[in-house]
């Protein structure tokens, strides 16, 4: 199956519902309690739903696990002999969106070919911004475009352009690193995100605290808006952590690989050889650092650093 253009057609329908919803004021609105822990919101949901029914009316071979819908216990749809493993989250961003519903983040999918993937595994990567109009998602190993839309309910494509490479940078003060830190979070609303606490406390002692004052630091509440600063170069890094049933790797990694860059975990390895499903247990409940940089050396650089002080 051409399951690249069935991820991008999922993409698109979860991006024109985002807009729809914006546009209609109903898309923070808390509704449930996802399946993933945390609460929901419409567009949590309603986004989900989309990229879920694209895939079932393809009749996609496909063990899914989805943050609002099944978190843990996935499904199954179209056999009873997957050749697929789907990772989608609903909305990457929620507590950001139930303050501002113009804010930035959006839906992230990634489709592996093996149900037991590791993160190299991972063929499809792709992440909607709906706020900023825009879709990146990788292309067979081989490439990464940046696709652009009409703000309108349409969802019309206006433009595809590929990306070649991430900014290669040394670690110094003109470096732009985002922080998944809530203090630098321009709006969120309390009691959507949980572990909140304890991710807040990770990023903070091992990199708030002590690159603070070093780089030029900044930070979103949506890792795939923030994926999507870092490939087109408006930061060269991203410092967090692995927590939560880890949504959000699985879809960056194969963009930020083929662009030459790295996710590193606080060791500095690249965790293109780690088992997904193994990863997702072991971070349920304690997150770990971890980082996106624009390239491997980056990622060292910033480690020494923030080790060292």
């Amino acid at each position: 199956m051409d399951f690249e253009k069935i991820g991008l057609k999922a993409l698109e329908a979860a991006y024109v519902k985002q807009v729809e919803l914006s546009n209609n004021g109903t898309i923070g609105l808390r509704v449930s309690k996802g399946t993933g822990g945390d609460t929901s919101l419409r567009g949590d949901i309603e986004s989900e739903s989309e990229v879920i029914k694209v895939l079932a009316e393809k009749n996609f071979p496909a063990i899914i696990y989805a943050e609002e819908h099944c978190a843990w216990k996935p499904m199954r749809i179209g056999t009873d002999d997957p050749k697929y493993l789907v990772v989608i989250d609903g909305f990457d961003g929620s507590s950001a969106l139930a303050k501002n519903p113009k804010s930035r983040g959006g839906t992230m999918l990634a489709i592996a070919k093996n149900p037991n993937p590791q993160y190299k595994d991972f063929l499809f990567g792709g992440i909607t911004d709906f706020s900023t109009n825009r879709i990146i998602y990788s292309l067979r190993e081989r490439a990464v475009f940046l696709n652009t839309y009409d703000d309108k309910k349409t969802g019309a494509k206006l433009e595809s352009r590929l990306l070649q490479s991430l900014n290669m940078s040394r670690l110094n003060a003109e470096t732009k690193i985002h922080l998944d830190d809530p203090e630098y979070w321009k709006d969120y609303a309390e009691g959507i995100t949980s572990q909140l606490d304890d991710i807040s406390m990770v990023t903070r002692e091992n990199f708030t605290k002590k690159l603070e004052g070093k780089v030029k630091v900044s930070g979103l509440n949506s890792s795939g808006a923030m994926c999507m600063d870092l490939v087109i170069g408006k930061v060269d890094a991203i410092c967090g952590v692995s927590a939560k049933g880890v949504f959000e790797q699985p879809a960056e990694y194969p963009i930020i690989r083929i662009l030459n860059g790295t996710i590193a975990d606080y060791s500095g390895k690249d965790i293109g050889d780690d088992y997904w499903l193994i990863d997702r247990e072991s971070h349920k409940k304690n997150p770990v650092p971890s980082l996106r940089a624009s390239s491997h050396y980056l990622a060292m650089e910033i480690l020494k650093y923030v080790k060292s002080n």
